[in-house]
């Protein structure tokens, strides 16, 4: 009995982590199958609960802000370790289900991105940008950063 209790832990453990993962909520609210129509730029992201940083491709027009991985992580991602942090399915956000501010501690020197739900309208989750790719992406855009 003890060891069902077990299993039905971990596969409860598994699909919680699966349900609640940033990229699969971002991804079913703001996917994008269309090519961008604009530049891109290569930068670490930082998604909040994820260990390590995806390596991706952002892209900001006057529709959103646009995330993809970048070519040399679908090119790593053939390898079965590679494939971990990227970002599986491009997605575009609309301005207007972002915030952006100045982050604090311990991510200081990173732009904070709040994304909220297409389904409640509350802050669903957020992501981190290096400030020295955020700034001239979200200026060029013509988008404010908010102080801490």
């Amino acid at each position: 009995m003890r060891n069902a209790l077990i299993i039905v832990a971990v596969v409860a453990a598994f699909f919680a982590s699966w349900y609640f993962s940033i990229m699969r909520r971002l991804t079913r609210d703001y996917a994008r199958t269309e090519p961008f129509d604009g530049t891109l730029v290569r930068s670490r992201v930082r998604f909040a609960l994820a260990e390590y940083p995806a390596d991706c491709a952002l892209g900001a027009n006057r529709e959103g802000l646009y995330i993809s991985s970048s070519p040399e992580a679908v090119k790593k991602g053939r390898w079965w370790w590679g494939s971990r942090y990227q970002v599986k399915t491009p997605f575009l956000i609309p301005w207007d289900r972002l915030h952006f501010a100045e982050s604090a501690l311990p991510l200081r020197g990173y732009i904070r991105v709040d994304v909220s739900t297409v389904k409640t309208g509350f802050s669903s989750t957020c992501f981190f940008i290096p400030q020295e790719i955020a700034r001239p992406l979200l200026t060029a855009a013509g988008r404010q950063i908010s102080p801490r």
